[in-house]
C-alpha cells in the first residue's frame, strides 16, 4: 500500500494562474482510483483522472502501470488522442484480463484560456461557469482503454474564464450508497455544485466529501473516491496583455529578421532593435509580453516546425487599438495573425 500511494502526488503542482484541490478515499487496502496532475510546460497543465475496476493487488498494478505510461507519453504528444492512443498500446501489452480502465484527461493552457479534454469511457465531468453559475457536461466520445487494440478517442476544446471550475471525479462518489441502499447519485452531486460553485476551491471540494459522508451515514463506502477540482484565475500576466490592447503605445518601425536557432532568440532580436530605436525598459517589456503571447499561438499551431524561420513584426499604434502583425514566412508560404 505505500508504494501504491507514492504514485499520487504528495504536493499539488503549481502554476500561476491555477488553484487546485485534489484527494483519493480508497475503500480497501489495495485501490484501482488514480489521479496525477502533469506541468506540460510553463503555462499547460495535464489532469489525469484513471478508475480501474477493482480494489485488489492486481488493480493496484494496472494504476501503477497506467501513471508509468501517461508519464513517458504526456510530454511527447500534445494531443490528448494521441497520448491516449499510446497508453492503448502500452495497457493492451499488460492486461490479459477485463481490467479496462476509464480515464479523463483535461489540459487547460493559462495563457490562451482554454481547456481540452477527452474521455476514454469515463462519465462525463463538469466544468462550472463563474459569470452564469451554470454547470456545463464535458462530453467525448471514447472507448475504454485497454479493450481494444486499436481505441476511438474524441478530443473537444472550450475556452475558460475566471473563476470557471473544473470537476473531476470517478464514480465512487456518485455510486456509493447510505443505509436504505440508495446511491449518492449524479443529481445530488449536480446540484450541489451548482448551489456551491462560486465558493473558494477548497471549500467546494472540502464540502462535496463531508455532504457524501453525511449521506452515507457510516455505511462503508463499496468504491475507491477520487475527487480534483481546478479553478482558472486570471492573473497579472492576463491583465497586463488586455491592458496592452487597450491602451495607446508608439507606433513600430517593420523589423525583419531571420532565426535559425530558437523562437528566443527571433524575440530577442526584436527587442534589441526596440532597444537601438530608443525604447524605454518599459515600453520594451510590453512589446515582448505581446510577442510572446502571438509567436506562443503560432508555436502551438505547429507552425515553428521550419529549420528557418522569417519574422517581420509591426505595431501600428491608433487610439482605438493597437495592432501587432506578425509575419512568419518559409519558402514563399505566409501566416498572419493580428
Amino acid at each position: 500500500r505505500e508504494i501504491q500511494e507514492g504514485l499520487y502526488p504528495k504536493d499539488l503542482p503549481k502554476m500561476a494562474g491555477l488553484e487546485i484541490a485534489a484527494d483519493l478515499f480508497q475503500a480497501r487496502k489495495f485501490g484501482g482510483d488514480y489521479y496525477d496532475i502533469i506541468p506540460v510546460n510553463d503555462h499547460e497543465m495535464a489532469f489525469v483522472l484513471v478508475d480501474v475496476a477493482g480494489h485488489d493487488i492486481a488493480a493496484a498494478f494496472i494504476v501503477g502501470m497506467a501513471k508509468l505510461s501517461f508519464l513517458a507519453h504526456i510530454p511527447v504528444y500534445s494531443s490528448i488522442v494521441d497520448i491516449f492512443n499510446h497508453v492503448n498500446e502500452d495497457m493492451i501489452k499488460v492486461i490479459k484480463e477485463e481490467r479496462f480502465l476509464s480515464v479523463f484527461m483535461a489540459i487547460i493552457n493559462t495563457y490562451t484560456k482554454t481547456l481540452r479534454y477527452a474521455k476514454a469511457g469515463h462519465p462525463d465531468q463538469y466544468l462550472f461557469k463563474a459569470n452564469t453559475h451554470e454547470l456545463q457536461f464535458l462530453a467525448t466520445d471514447g472507448m475504454f482503454i485497454g479493450a481494444f487494440n486499436e481505441g476511438k478517442f474524441e478530443e473537444k476544446t472550450c475556452t475558460i474564464e475566471h473563476g470557471d471550475k473544473l470537476i473531476l471525479f470517478t464514480d465512487g462518489i456518485t455510486e456509493n450508497r447510505n443505509i436504505k441502499n440508495e446511491q449518492y447519485g449524479d443529481k445530488r452531486l449536480f446540484d450541489l455544485i451548482e448551489r456551491e460553485g462560486h465558493k473558494d476551491v477548497q471549500f467546494l471540494h472540502d464540502t462535496i466529501i463531508q455532504e457524501h459522508r453525511k449521506f452515507c451515514n457510516g455505511v462503508k463506502p463499496n468504491d475507491d473516491i477520487c475527487l480534483l477540482i481546478v479553478e482558472f484565475q486570471e492573473t497579472v500576466y492576463h491583465h497586463q496583455i488586455k491592458t496592452l490592447f487597450d491602451g495607446e503605445l508608439p507606433s513600430l518601425p517593420g523589423i525583419i529578421l531571420d532565426s535559425k536557432r530558437t523562437i528566443n532568440e527571433a524575440i530577442t532580436n526584436v527587442l534589441c532593435s526596440l532597444d537601438d530605436n530608443g525604447y524605454d525598459d518599459s515600453l520594451i517589456r510590453q512589446y515582448k509580453k505581446i510577442l510572446q503571447l502571438l509567436i506562443m499561438k503560432f508555436h502551438e499551431s505547429k507552425a515553428f516546425k521550419f529549420s528557418k524561420l522569417r519574422i517581420v513584426g509591426h505595431i501600428n499604434n491608433s487610439k482605438i487599438k493597437i495592432v501587432l502583425f506578425i509575419d512568419i514566412m518559409k519558402q514563399g508560404h505566409s501566416f498572419f495573425t493580428t
